[in-house]
Order: structure tokens, then sequence, then C-alpha cells
């Protein structure tokens, strides 16, 4: 006898961003959706030479930021979300995320997607991760390309967190 499990291989990443958000405002959207989510008082977007194919998006937000747990077991996890679990943030705003796939889209806006995030619980601490979908062309599986979490001293000003989607 044996055993296996249910496998995705890396060409239903990019379909199902396609697919559910066709449009790159909703893209964007969908990452400002998860600054109010996490009680961002401000985000800012900057679009950097985004007049031709290759330019830039960032995403900035003053919210209470991730540790490594969210990271992992929220921002990485698309179709399961930790939000359905509460109906309101601690500032009392009804939740408007859900699944995560609409942060799939908006990151696959471009080739190359950078997170950098500050937690409010731990201010001393800044966490980054970097995709670039080019990793999952000659992966079989997406399980087979490992994304690495570092750890550094702070850049950014304040707690929050900073997405920036590149060479779109």
């Amino acid at each position: 006898m044996s055993t296996d499990h249910l496998k995705f291989s890396p060409e239903i990443l990019r379909r199902l961003g396609e697919e559910l958000s066709p449009h790159p405002d909703q893209g964007v959207l969908e990452l400002v959706r998860n600054a109010y989510d996490a009680n961002a008082i401000n985000c800012s977007i900057s679009l950097e030479h985004t007049e031709n194919p290759g330019g830039t998006v960032v995403v900035q937000d003053d919210g209470a930021g991730m540790e490594v747990d969210d990271i992992t077991s929220g921002w990485l996890l698309i179709g399961k979300s930790g939000k359905v679990a509460r109906r309101r943030t601690d500032l009392g705003r009804l939740i408007v995320g859900n699944k995560g796939l609409g942060r799939l889209a908006a990151l696959h806006l471009g080739t190359e997607v950078e997170l950098r995030t500050l937690p409010k619980t731990s201010p001393l601490t800044e966490y980054s991760l970097n995709i670039d979908w080019s990793w999952y062309d000659n992966a079989n599986t997406i399980e087979q390309v490992e994304l690495e979490i570092k750890e550094q001293t702070p850049t950014l000003r304040t707690h929050g967190t900073n997405i920036s989607v590149r060479r779109l």
C-alpha cells in the first residue's frame, strides 16, 4: 500500500490569479483591503514607471504588521483565512478579506513580489519575503519551491506592511 496527497501544479497559481481578478485595479484594491483588515489608519499606493511594462506597484500601510506565523499560516496560505473566525478587527471594522484569492491575483500582477512587515507586537524585528514567479517555472508542484522568510533589523519607519509588486 502507498499513500499520497493532492498536489498542485504551479500553473494553478497563474490561472487562479488571472481568472479571479482579471483587472489590475482589482488586484491593488485587494492589497488595500488587507491593510484595512490589519487596522491600518494610513495606506498609500505608489505607481513607479507603470506607463510601460516593467513598472512597480507599492502598497504600504501602518497596520498591525505580521509575525512569522501570520506570514506562514495566513499570508502564504491561499484558500483559508483566520479572518473568517473573527468578524471584526480590534478597531471594530468588519473584516473585508476572506480567502487570500484576491491577494494571489494582486501578487501575480508582476513577476516579482517583496513583502516587508514590521509587527506592532515586535517592533524591533522586521520580516521580509521575496517571491519570483519564475522559480515555479521548472517545479512540478508548488510545494517544491521554498520561500525564505528573513528576519532583519527594521527598515520600515513604523509597524505595518509594505508590498512591492515588480516587473508588471
